[in-house]
């Protein structure tokens, strides 16, 4: 099963990806911001199972969308 990442500010946003994205058999982690999300994708790539990624806010606060998605 792969992991996916949801990082959006809106916790109704968040709800509601994580749901429709576990319909699609993702295990889904999710993050309220940037900074929690980039730890999360620290904790997710240190991990040996094959992973994906997704990135929903594209203007999240306190960082913007390019740099988050780089790391």
């Amino acid at each position: 099963m792969r992991r996916i990442l949801v990082v959006d500010d809106d916790p109704h946003v968040r709800l509601a990806m994580a749901t429709w994205l576990r319909q699609f058999g993702f295990r889904v982690a999710t993050a309220d911001g940037s900074a929690s999300g980039l730890k999360a994708l620290d904790v997710i790539d240190a991990s040996p199972r094959s992973q994906a990624r997704c990135r929903d806010d594209a203007t999240p606060p306190n960082a913007s969308g390019e740099r988050a998605s780089r790391g």
